[in-house]
């Protein structure tokens, strides 16, 4: 029998380690072992296969949001918008996550329940002021409702009506603000020289 080299023998050792921590990684937490594969298979396409994994973890009666919204994810992937939106909702009974009412918001529209879906983008955004990817989905939404910005003469008449449309304008405008406020914010504290150390 050939005697192997020190580094040999440190490259055995290292990938015996590493098989055992994978054992004991499965063994010890099936669960997180689960979603790992589930979300290997969801990213190379393999949706149904995702599903089929993800969909026992969500049942499962836990106040964990993420397996019921990644199997959600996986159902809006093969285009099932109702189930998607169904389990988007358990999910949020469980926890408020700005990305939860972002990908209902997604299947609400989908499904052509616009106002749903306005509410779920509106809900994304105060959730996560800086997601641009809600607000302009939910600029999108409005647009295809055929919401047009009022002009100045017509926003004057828009503040004594009380219309939905006034309530997007006033939305998009309140977080228009919020971002703003933020932005100079974050620049007035890069502008502050840092303390001298000595």
């Amino acid at each position: 029998m050939k005697k192997l080299k020190p580094a040999q023998k440190i490259v055995l050792i290292c990938f015996a380690v590493i098989l055992l921590l994978l054992c004991a990684e499965l063994l010890l937490r099936p669960r997180a072992s689960k979603n790992t594969l589930a979300t290997l298979l969801y990213n190379w396409q393999k949706y149904r296969s995702a599903s089929k994994i993800w969909d026992p973890l969500a049942e499962e009666h836990d106040s964990d949001a993420i397996p019921k919204g990644n199997a959600a994810k996986a159902r809006y992937r093969q285009g099932d918008y109702d189930s998607a939106d169904q389990l988007l909702d358990e999910a949020l009974k469980d926890k408020e996550l700005a990305q939860l009412h972002y990908d209902r918001g997604n299947a609400q529209y989908r499904k052509d329940d616009l106002d749903k879906a306005l509410e779920s983008y509106k809900a994304a955004m105060l959730a996560d002021p800086d997601d641009q990817d809600a607000k302009s989905n939910y600029e999108l939404v409005l647009n295809r409702k055929g919401y047009k910005k009022p002009q100045k003469e017509d926003h004057e008449e828009d503040r004594e009506q009380d219309t939905p449309q006034n309530d997007y304008d006033n939305t998009l405008n309140a977080l228009d603000e919020q971002e703003s406020l933020d932005r100079q914010k974050q620049e007035h504290q890069a502008q502050i020289p840092k303390e001298r150390w000595w």
